[in-house]
């Protein structure tokens, strides 16, 4: 299995960088074009669901494993957060992030410690 790491500064703007590469990603993989954008939106969700909470996330490190033409996962986690940087939240946004990428995703796991996402794993099978 080959893997990926990319990080980031947990900020909106570099969400796109995210969403070009897990679209780069996924056609290494042999993913369709539906499930492409499928990937590109789930991970960009993600991201944000993990910079909306309650602190500001320092640098978010996304992990892309791939088995080429069988599947890829993804998990996103915040490295640290900043404590002292409270902000304010929508936990309807955050919500909505999760159904969005639910409905996209084949599995999809979230791990929280005290009403704070840390990491969000994602798995999408190739033609699934």
């Amino acid at each position: 299995m080959d893997q990926i790491v990319l990080r980031i500064p947990a900020k909106p703007e570099y969400v796109m960088v995210v969403r070009l590469t897990a679209s780069s990603i996924a056609c290494r993989v042999d993913f369709c074009m539906d499930d492409i954008e499928d990937l590109k939106v789930a991970a960009a969700e993600a991201c944000i669901m993990l910079m909306h909470q309650k602190y500001k996330a320092e640098n978010l490190e996304i992990c892309f494993s791939l088995q080429p033409r069988e599947s890829l996962k993804i998990d996103i986690e915040v490295d640290q957060f900043d404590t002292c940087k409270e902000i304010s939240i929508t936990e309807k946004k955050n919500e909505l992030g999760y159904f969005i990428v639910k409905a996209l995703m084949d599995e999809v796991d979230i791990k929280s410690d005290e009403d704070v996402i840390k990491r969000i794993s994602m798995y999408k099978k190739c033609g699934g």
